[in-house]
């Protein structure tokens, strides 16, 4: 699974138990609106436990910035009961995204993705986006439909300053856009050159630029610009997101996942 290269073992680390919850949500289907997940739906108590373990005996080794999907996955255990079977849907259509994106050129965007709704799963304010987004399932080319209709309305609306959003939400959604923006450009991309060449060797097919951005908890992170059919990045981007201390206090579990 194209997954599984944002989870491989190295010399310290063993990380089949996040390659097993990962292939778990990749192969799970979204049937329709009503579907309820739970937890051990896709991992059983005994690997929860075998996560966490790794998680905390290796903190520096599997840092976010070297493994965005395993804490993207282990913060997939730590969501609030009210959200979690929300998170795991999203969950499933973001491992199916993930497997439409065939090599590491596109680690920018994955990393973005898992930080997204890493987030969105683990600390409260940015709680609003599973609120905000559309049932499940949806076609990705409907759902950049959806946010980009979201983020023009809520754009008009925050000119007349009756918006739905708040500004650092909206710019939130508007890097998820570009994200499955990216990701539906691209899966179409592979689509055409499969048909037109069934024969021929995958090529690269973007050039990616990556500029590298630090926050307080020493995460390195990626922002990727969709343009045009390709994904650089400007020289000076004026919708990165302030970097702030949110002066949250966690548990242990918490801490190493966010």
């Amino acid at each position: 699974m194209n997954g599984y290269s944002y989870l491989e073992d190295t010399q310290e680390l063993k990380l089949e138990p996040f390659r097993d919850f990962y292939q778990a949500l990749a192969e799970a289907k979204l049937k329709n609106d009503q579907d309820f997940f739970k937890l051990n739906d896709f991992i059983q108590p005994t690997e929860v436990v075998k996560l966490i373990k790794i998680m905390t005996q290796h903190p520096t080794d599997l840092s976010i910035s070297k493994y965005p999907l395993a804490h993207y996955l282990l913060a997939l255990i730590n969501t609030p009961s009210a959200y979690q079977s929300n998170a795991l849907k999203w969950a499933i259509f973001n491992t199916q995204c993930i497997e439409l994106l065939d090599s590491k050129e596109h680690a920018a965007t994955v990393a973005n993705l898992c930080r997204r709704f890493r987030l969105a799963s683990t600390i409260e304010q940015y709680y609003w986006l599973y609120n905000f987004l559309p049932s499940l399932p949806i076609e990705l080319d409907d759902l950049v439909k959806f946010l980009k209709k979201a983020e023009t309305e809520n754009g008009k609306l925050f000119d007349e300053s009756k918006e739905s959003l708040k500004k650092t939400e909206m710019g939130q959604l508007a890097e998820i856009r570009v994200i499955y923006t990216y990701t539906y450009t691209q899966s179409e991309r592979q689509k055409r050159n499969r048909q037109s060449n069934p024969n021929t060797p995958k090529q690269s097919q973007t050039d990616v630029k990556k500029t590298l951005r630090i926050s307080l908890d020493g995460e390195k992170t990626y922002q990727t610009h969709f343009e045009r059919g390709v994904a650089k990045q400007p020289p000076e981007d004026k919708t990165i997101e302030k970097v702030e201390d949110h002066n949250f206090e966690f548990n242990s579990l918490l801490a190493a996942s966010v």
